[in-house]
């Protein structure tokens, strides 16, 4: 399988989208690896993400940040709404499960572009990352193809 970066899944991000349904039902694509895609987060071991873990925790919007707030006018209600924009997305964190210090990393749409985070709960993306449900992947039968 072919190693993807980060800066691959967003420069293709249209096709994800469009895609996710099939891809993560499929063990052959869930299971790509990603560069750099993990938690580690003290107590517990590190674990690899591999690009369906990813598109699970985005789409579901469990491991998107919020980047900005616009703050627009309702002409039917004549009330002031607040819209939160969603484009910074989580794919890495390193941490601490009991105090919650972290140093994470995510990626911004707007700015095409990775940076440094601090998230408020990392035992809330811990616990998001475990309860993922994947494909069941036969590696005797892959091994036995390739």
């Amino acid at each position: 399988m072919n190693t993807l970066t980060i800066s691959n899944i967003f420069s293709n991000f249209s096709f994800y989208k469009e895609n996710y349904l099939s891809l993560i039902h499929d063990p052959t694509h869930y299971f790509t690896p990603v560069e750099d895609a993990y938690i580690e987060a003290w107590p517990a071991a590190k674990k690899s993400l591999v690009l369906g873990d990813l598109l699970q925790l985005w789409f579901s919007e469990k491991w998107l940040l919020n980047d900005s707030i616009q703050n627009l006018f309702d002409v039917q209600s004549k009330k002031r709404i607040s819209v939160l924009s969603q484009d910074v997305y989580v794919y890495q964190i390193t941490g601490n499960l009991l105090t919650g210090s972290n140093q994470s990393k995510a990626w911004s749409l707007k700015k095409q572009q990775g940076s440094d985070v601090s998230l408020d709960r990392v035992v809330k993306f811990y616990a998001e990352c475990w309860a993922l449900n994947r494909p069941h992947f036969n590696f005797l039968v892959q091994n036995k193809t390739a």
